[in-house]
């Protein structure tokens, strides 16, 4: 599992409280965002918009 996923089964917009208490740190959610895989607003993480 990794932050993205708890971010999809979330409906793709979660707090970043909620990842943390399913056990990812701020490094790793760190990590996930430097890495495109989620992008963060504050305190909040969503799945990066598809581009068509």
């Amino acid at each position: 599992m990794s932050v993205r996923v708890v971010v999809r089964d979330n409906g793709g917009l979660a707090r970043v409280g909620l990842v943390r208490r399913r056990g990812w740190s701020e490094r790793a959610i760190r990590r996930a965002v430097e890495a495109g895989e989620v992008s963060r607003r504050l305190s909040w993480l969503r799945l990066p918009m598809l581009r068509r």
